[in-house]
């Protein structure tokens, strides 16, 4: 046998545990951001009046949160690496393994990820940038970040990183972090007075106007709970999830006009429509607890006003409190579907309930049904005593009484408790609620079979004039624990067939009915005993861990949804880093950060394995170890953003998850992943009275061959915004396919050239 197939051989050998990164970056370590960006307090602000009142809003600001947290969580795998590869070769030559694979992660995710996105969407979808001062600005700090690169690596001080540079690059991160803040919150003008104010949706963002509507900016910027928008870290955690046969990941819309929703809210925690009269005794009768009766409600469009009920509920009975409360747009308009109001609800001695009343506006069109929102802002009491929001919104969806309406399940997937005596699965009317209809349901065996884990059901739904919300009980059975079953979590499905009256069938005529450990109602998200307040005190530790390692041992199968033996194998080829991930604290477990510092920790310690396997690849193969970390490493570590952001692009309504987020992801790449190296190892240097040798090589020609091309990924980019519909998207099918082309080639041509510099078939001509 030749050397050469011998070394192929080995390759080839080597190759399975690449194949296995992306099971390694555990969607726990990805989820945690999110549950710390979705953290709101109250804050006093001034009203279009020019009243004090008290606002919910988020603790963080999205912009700062997309290039701090969320950056760091899905840049993690480059920073830790470029870390782990300084430590690792101090007092040897510097390695390039890390550097390398940050420049070409930052080629594949600018265009890579842009021609997957272009030729993703069906002709004629377009995709635009809201937030498009943010995008620009960052760019800007991606462009500079790179040629920053290449002045420290063969300008100022060439083959040797000086203690100021490290310490410099790592600063431009706290400025890259203000600065973009101020550009979110001020647009370009940053030295004008900032008015402490609620700014009305149509002045939120005034220079973007040829993103999508005012009122849609300021739902993404400055909604409370963001629960129908989705960060790329959700996505690409849904990717992991699927990729290692995950269990409980939110099922994917076929309609890539219908954004995406799992029920839940950005945290990962249900939202608070679970919340139980058990839940709110067991936070104690002292205070005040002030709650949205219903989380949400359905009126005819012929109601004339929709009333909200507010709760007043334990605490002095006899003191005066007062709740402010506010209407915000959904899908409904104010002015054009109901009346907006603004106010405040006063409750006096022995009051316990009051209503919010909205007019609702009337019309013979027949059109879709639409959704506002009524939130509870603050609530104080007379004499200073302690008053605790509970559930603070509800949604009020305004059914359109012209027409017959369409009738489907509510979800397409829902849990139910083993311990529970039914499974509730919901069934809803929308876009019309006229005259009385039915419709037939039964049950469907899957891996949970009828007469062992629930009975058989069947019957006729029938809805009344008006009627659009009907509840399917299905008995479930007691089953005794079987540590034999495959299974950890069986499921059934419910089927809806033959409408009746006039009502048509929606597509989501089926819904999956999974059974889980315990009672579903009090289950919080990721298996925890999480509560709708999340507060620490009413979380309970133990069984939620416990529960992720069920989860992680476990592997859940519907046969409805796949094949038996790829669920089996896919669980059991990443099993390992599931229960290594089971290790880590529960997400929902003091605010996630103890969760966050401990993934971070064993993510540094898979990238030192990942190190290793990489130079023995890149070796056997013939590479060098800056043209490995720009091609098969990078490749490895981006991938999964790149399912993630094909699944953001056909899902949201607009690109700023899809590609708004990449430039910001790429210069934190530069500040924090090459800036704490540089700061570690020039200061281990100094304090040994010598200096910190990075040899450039071909990575700081490669730096420039980026910058350059990158300015073209950019450019068409923006070609598009103002040619078009938007950044992705296209008329025709044959154009997206053109622009996508345009992309893959600069990437492309990065590596060949690069390559071609590396191997010595090419000068560097100065650069």
């Amino acid at each position: 046998m030749s050397a050469d197939v011998r070394g192929a051989a080995r390759s080839c050998g080597r190759l399975p545990p690449r194949l296995l990164l992306p099971f390694a970056l555990t969607p726990a370590a990805l989820r945690v951001p999110q549950v710390i960006t979705a953290k709101t307090h109250m804050v006093k602000r001034q009203d279009s009046k020019g009243n004090v009142v008290m606002r919910e809003e988020p603790v963080w600001n999205w912009a700062v949160a997309n290039i701090t947290l969320l950056a760091v969580g899905s840049s993690s795998p480059e920073i830790l690496l470029s870390l782990v590869d300084t430590i690792i070769t101090l007092n040897q030559p510097a390695g390039q393994i890390g550097a390398s694979t940050i420049v070409g992660s930052a080629a594949f995710n600018l265009f890579i990820i842009a021609a997957v996105c272009m030729v993703s969407l069906p002709t004629g979808t377009f995709r635009k940038i809201e937030h498009f001062k943010v995008f620009i600005w960052t760019t800007s700090w991606s462009l500079w970040a790179y040629l920053w690169l290449w002045i420290v690596y063969k300008q100022v001080s060439p083959n040797v990183i000086e203690m100021w540079e490290a310490w410099v690059t790592l600063a431009f991160m706290p400025v890259f972090v203000w600065t973009t803040y101020m550009v979110d919150t001020r647009g370009w003008n940053w030295f004008a007075r900032h008015k402490n104010s609620i700014v009305s949706p149509d002045e939120t963002h005034p220079d973007e106007e040829e993103g999508a509507e005012a009122t849609d900016k300021f739902k993404l910027s400055h909604s409370p709970s963001q629960v129908n928008k989705h960060s790329i870290l959700y996505y690409r955690t849904m990717v992991l999830q699927n990729m290692g046969g995950i269990g409980h990941a939110p099922r994917l819309s076929s309609d890539p006009t219908r954004p995406l929703h799992d029920g839940r809210a950005m945290s990962g925690r249900p939202v608070d429509t679970a919340i139980t009269l058990a839940d709110i005794d067991a936070m104690g009768r002292d205070v005040t607890k002030v709650l949205l009766k219903s989380p949400e409600i359905s009126v005819l469009e012929s109601v004339g006003e929709a009333r909200i009920t507010v709760l007043r509920m334990h605490g002095n009975i006899k003191d005066t409190i007062k709740v402010g409360y506010t209407t915000k747009d959904e899908t409904a308009v104010a002015g054009l579907d109901y009346v907006a109001a603004e106010g405040e609800l006063v409750f006096g001695p022995g009051e316990e309930s009051k209503e919010i009343a909205v007019k609702i506006m009337d019309d013979d069109m027949s059109e879709p049904d639409v959704v506002f929102s009524v939130l509870l802002t603050a609530a104080i009491g007379e004499n200073g005593g302690e008053v605790k929001l509970l559930r603070r919104v509800t949604t009020v969806t305004i059914v359109d009484d012209d027409d017959g309406g369409v009738v489907m399940f509510e979800l397409p997937t829902q849990e139910a408790g083993i311990q529970d005596r039914w499974a509730e699965v919901v069934v809803v009317r929308r876009h019309g609620a006229d005259g009385a209809v039915s419709i037939d349901y039964a049950t469907k065996d899957g891996s949970a079979l009828s007469g062992k884990h629930f009975s058989e059901s069947h019957g006729r739904l029938e809805f009344d004039a008006g009627q659009v919300r009907k509840v399917i009980q299905v008995p479930l059975l007691p089953v005794a624990a079987d540590p034999t079953m495959v299974v950890a979590s069986p499921a059934f499905r419910m089927v809806l067939t033959n409408p009746m009256g006039g009502v048509v069938l929606g597509t989501r005529k089926e819904c999956r009915v999974v059974l889980v450990q315990g009672s579903a109602s009090n289950r919080g998200a990721g298996g925890g005993a999480g509560s709708a307040t999340g507060d620490d005190d009413e979380f309970s530790l133990w069984p939620a861990w416990q529960d992720q390692f069920k989860d992680a041992v476990l592997p859940e199968y519907d046969e409805a949804e796949g094949d038996l033996w790829m669920t089996i194998i896919l669980h059991y080829i990443s099993i390992t880093y599931k229960v290594i991930a089971a290790c880590i604290p529960p997400a929902d477990w003091m605010d996630g950060y103890p969760c966050f510092a401990m993934a971070l920790i064993l993510l540094g310690l898979l990238m030192a394995i990942v190190k290793e396997v990489a130079e023995m690849f890149g070796c056997s193969m013939g590479l060098s170890d800056v043209m490995t970390g720009m091609s098969i490493v990078a490749l490895g570590t981006s991938l999964p953003d790149t399912f993630a952001s094909r699944l953001a692009c056909l899902n949201d309504d607009n690109a700023d998850a899809a590609i708004g987020n990449i430039m910001g992801s790429n210069t934190c790449n530069v500040f924090l992943g090459l800036g704490i190296p540089w700061v570690i190892a020039a200061s281990y240097y100094e304090a040994r009275d010598s200096v910190y040798f990075s040899e450039a090589g071909a990575l700081g020609f490669s730096l420039m061959i980026y910058f350059i091309l990158s300015i073209g990924g950019i450019g068409a980019l923006l070609f598009r915004r103002y040619t078009s519909s938007g950044e992705l998207g296209a008329e025709k099918k044959s154009t997206a396919w053109f622009l996508g082309a345009f992309q893959l080639g600069l990437w492309l041509l990065f590596l060949l050239v690069s390559g071609l510099n590396d191997y010595g078939h090419i000068s560097s001509v100065g650069l």
